[in-house]
C-alpha cells in the first residue's frame, strides 16, 4: 500500500504509459513518481525548511507493505501527522491506499483522495449507450458565426436533418450549439452558422475541420467545454450543428437520452467527472472515462421531461429566444401589478418544482452509484439555472438556511423587479418597431423590406396600435415634442393593454420597479440595457443614433432605429423627419426663454444654457448626418452588427 502526505495538491509525474508496480513504488519505465517533493517531515506542518527530503518507499515486492510515517523525526522529536487534517479542513494524510486500485480507473490517475465507494463504481463499468463527439471548427468565427438576431430571420433554416439537405439553397444559416452560460436541461440557443450549400464557404477555409459530420443536426445532449463549475448538460434538438466548444453526446434511444440527461446533471456524475477534469475544460474523453451505469426502470422519463419543459419555458420567455411569443406579463390580468404577481407565482412554482426534481434525481443516482456515505442530494438554490437574469444569486444564498429549516413557504425568491419591467419595456419598443404584435404571437418583422400588411395598424383591446412607419423612434422623452417618442408610446401601450382605470397605478408601478422615472430610464438606461449581456450582448438590433456618441445619456438628440428595417434613405429620414423638427423645437424654447430672460429663475437660466449647448450640438450633428445621407449606405445583414455598425461611426452611440 501507499501512504500519502499532502501539503497542497499532489500531482505525481507519470508519462502516458501504463504504470507498473515495482517494489511498492508507482513507476513507469523511465520515471519514478517522486510525489513532487511531498514528504518533507515537519515542513508540512509549517516548518520553514525541510528536515527530510523526497524519499521513495520500497516494499520488496510486497504490495500490502505499509510504511510507518511516524518514524520521521525532526529536531524537536517525533513529527505527528494530523489525521483529521489542518485547522482549515485540508486533509493531509491518506494512509492505506491499495496501489492496484488506481488500475481500475481509465488512465490510471493517482487519485489517492478517492473513497473505496468510488473505486467500486469503476468496477461496474458497462458499455455506454451513447457516443460523445467533438464538433465543427470553423477556422474563422468572425466570418461564419452570428447571433441569430443579427441576420434576417427568414434566412435561418431551423429544421434540417443532415448536411446534404442544406444543398437545397433555401437558407443561409442554421443553428449551432456553441458554449454559453452554464445552463441545465435546455437553453443557450444563441448562434447560427453560415451553412449555405453544405457549408461550402467553411469547407474552403483553411484550418476548418468538420469533425463527426454525420452527427450534425441530430438530437443529443451538449455541454460547455470550458467551465469550472459543476457539470451541466442540456438537450439539443434536431436541426443543430455543434461546435468545438460544445461537445455533444448522441444516444441509442430517446429513453436513454433522457436517462443520460438526468445522470449528467446529477451530483454523482459530477463527483466522478472531477477525477478527470484537472482544468476548467470538460472534454468528451472525460465523459468516455466516467462510468455510465444504466439501471432499467429506475427513472421516470416524465420527471426529466418536466425539467426540460420548465427550462424551455424559462428560456423562451425572453425575446433573445427565437421561440419567444410575447411578454409573459401579457397574461390577461386587470393591471400590471396583478400581471407581475401572477407571473411571479408561476415562475416561483417552476423554480421550486425544478429544485425538487433535481434533488429527487440526485437521490436516485447517488443510490445507483452507491455514494450515500459521501454525497447528499441537496441542491443549493443558487445552482438552479432558470431565472438567471431575474434572480439575485447572492440573496438566494442568504435564504438557503431558512429554506432548509422551514421550507419554500417561508421564503420568497429574490426577484429583481427592475429586470422584469426592463424586459417588458424592451418588448414594448419591439411592438412599436413592428418586431412583435400584440394580436399575434412571435416575430412579425425580422427582415428588410416589410410588406404593407406587416406594417399596418391593428386593433387590440379596442385601441389602435400603430407600427412605426419608418422604424425610427425618438428617445428623448420630455425633452422633445414628438408624439411618437418612446415615453409616449410606452404609456400608450400600457393604456392599451390594461385600460384607463389602472393607468396611473401601472405607470407608478413601473417607476417604483425601475427605481426612477420612466423618462429617465428610457433616456439614460435603455441603451446600456439593450447592449448588455442580459439582452443583445453588444450586438444591438435597435441602433441609437445620437448627437453625443460617447455619452448618449447626455445627448441633445437621439433616436432608436430598427436595424432590420434600415435602407439607403434611413439617414435622410432621421435628418428630415426628426433632427430638423427637434432643432426648431430647441430654437423655439430658447426664443421664449430669452424673451423673458430678466424674470428667469436660476433653474431657468441653467436650462437656457443647456438648450444653447444642445443647439450647437444638433448643428454639428446635422453635418455628420448630411455626409452619411449623401452616401446612401446600404448593408447586408449577413455581415453582422459589428461590421455594419462601423459604417455609421460618429453618428451612432459607442458600444462599450
Amino acid at each position: 500500500m501507499l501512504g500519502f502526505i499532502l501539503k497542497s495538491v499532489l500531482k505525481p509525474v507519470l508519462k502516458n504509459e501504463k504504470p507498473k508496480i515495482i517494489t511498492g513504488v508507482v513507476k513507469t519505465n523511465c520515471t519514478i513518481a517522486k510525489l513532487s517533493g511531498l514528504i518533507f517531515g515537519s515542513m508540512i506542518l509549517g516548518s520553514p525548511k525541510p528536515i527530510i527530503g523526497p524519499i521513495e518507499i520500497y516494499s520488496n515486492g510486497n504490495e500490502s507493505f505499509k510504511y510507518d510515517f511516524n518514524q520521521y523525526r525532526d529536531e524537536d522529536g517525533v513529527t505527528e501527522i494530523p489525521e483529521d487534517g489542518t485547522t482549515k479542513g485540508l486533509k493531509l494524510f491518506y494512509p492505506n491506499i491499495p496501489q492496484m486500485s488506481f488500475l481500475k480507473i481509465p488512465g490510471n490517475p493517482i487519485v489517492f483522495w478517492l473513497s473505496n465507494n468510488i473505486f467500486k463504481v469503476f468496477e461496474r463499468q458497462l458499455s455506454k449507450p451513447y457516443e460523445s463527439k467533438s464538433g465543427l471548427f470553423c477556422g474563422d468565427n468572425l466570418s461564419f458565426l452570428r447571433n441569430w438576431y443579427e441576420v434576417c430571420f427568414s434566412s435561418i433554416g431551423l429544421y434540417y436533418n443532415s448536411c446534404s439537405e442544406t444543398s437545397d439553397l433555401r437558407f443561409a444559416w442554421v443553428p449551432i450549439n456553441k458554449g454559453g452560460r452554464r445552463v441545465r436541461w435546455y437553453g443557450e440557443h444563441n448562434e447560427v452558422v453560415l451553412f449555405y450549400n453544405d457549408a461550402l464557404n467553411i469547407r474552403n477555409t483553411k484550418n476548418s475541420m468538420f469533425r463527426n459530420e454525420k452527427f450534425y443536426f441530430k438530437r443529443g445532449l451538449n455541454w460547455n467545454r470550458v467551465g469550472n463549475n459543476a457539470f451541466a448538460s442540456r438537450i439539443s434538438l434536431e436541426g443543430f450543428v455543434f461546435e468545438d466548444s460544445s461537445p455533444s453526446a448522441f444516444f441509442h434511444s430517446e429513453s436513454k437520452l433522457l436517462y443520460g440527461l438526468a445522470l449528467f446533471n446529477s451530483k454523482a456524475f459530477d463527483r466522478i467527472l472531477k477525477i478527470f477534469r484537472g482544468s476548467i475544460k470538460v472534454e468528451k474523453g472525460h465523459l468516455d472515462k466516467s462510468p455510465f451505469i444504466y439501471v432499467e426502470n429506475m427513472l421516470n422519463d416524465k420527471l426529466v421531461l418536466q425539467n426540460v419543459n420548465i427550462s424551455k419555458s424559462d428560456w423562451d420567455s425572453r425575446e433573445t429566444s427565437w421561440d419567444f411569443l410575447q411578454s409573459p406579463l401579457l397574461n390577461e390580468s386587470p393591471s400590471l401589478s396583478n400581471a407581475y404577481k401572477l407571473w411571479e407565482d408561476e415562475v416561483t412554482n417552476d423554480f421550486f418544482q425544478l429544485h425538487t426534481n433535481e434533488e429527487e434525481l440526485n437521490r436516485i443516482f447517488i443510490d445507483i452509484y452507491g455514494l450515500q456515505d459521501e454525497l447528499t442530494p441537496d441542491v443549493a438554490l443558487k445552482d438552479i439555472t432558470i431565472l438567471q437574469d431575474e434572480l439575485d444569486r447572492n440573496a438566494l444564498d442568504q435564504i438557503e438556511s431558512i429554506f432548509r429549516e422551514q421550507g419554500k413557504e417561508a421564503v420568497s425568491l429574490p426577484i429583481d423587479k427592475a429586470e422584469v419591467i426592463s424586459q417588458f419595456i424592451s418588448y414594448a419598443i419591439g411592438v412599436f418597431m413592428g418586431r412583435y404584435r400584440l394580436d399575434k404571437p412571435g416575430l412579425n418583422i425580422a427582415h428588410p423590406n416589410p410588406t404593407e400588411e406587416e406594417t399596418a395598424s391593428y386593433e387590440y383591446n379596442g385601441h389602435t396600435i400603430n407600427i412605426d412607419e419608418d422604424g425610427i423612434i425618438p428617445l428623448m422623452g420630455k425633452d422633445c415634442a414628438f408624439p411618437d417618442d418612446a415615453l409616449n408610446r410606452v404609456t400608450d401601450l400600457v393604456h392599451a393593454i390594461w385600460g384607463d382605470e389602472t393607468l396611473t397605478e401601472n405607470i407608478n408601478f413601473i417607476h417604483n420597479a425601475l427605481g426612477m422615472s420612466l423618462h429617465r430610464w428610457l433616456t439614460e438606461r435603455f441603451w446600456n440595457y439593450h447592449i448588455s449581456g442580459k439582452m443583445y450582448k453588444k450586438k444591438p438590433i435597435y441602433w441609437l443614433f445620437s448627437s453625443n456618441a460617447r455619452r448618449p445619456q447626455n445627448a441633445a438628440f437621439k433616436v432608436l432605429v430598427y436595424m432590420h428595417r434600415m435602407d439607403r434613405y434611413t439617414i435622410s429620414k432621421i435628418q428630415r423627419n426628426y433632427l430638423y423638427p427637434h432643432q426648431e423645437y430647441i430654437s423655439g424654447k430658447i426664443e421664449r426663454l430669452v424673451a423673458n430672460e430678466a424674470n428667469l429663475s436660476r433653474e431657468d437660466l441653467k436650462h437656457l444654457e443647456l438648450l444653447r449647448k444642445w443647439e450647437i450640438e444638433c448643428r454639428d450633428y446635422n453635418e455628420v448626418l448630411k455626409e452619411l445621407a449623401y452616401k446612401e449606405i446600404e448593408f447586408d445583414l449577413d455581415d453582422g452588427v459589428t461590421e455594419n455598425y462601423k459604417l455609421f461611426e460618429g453618428a451612432v452611440a459607442v458600444i462599450k
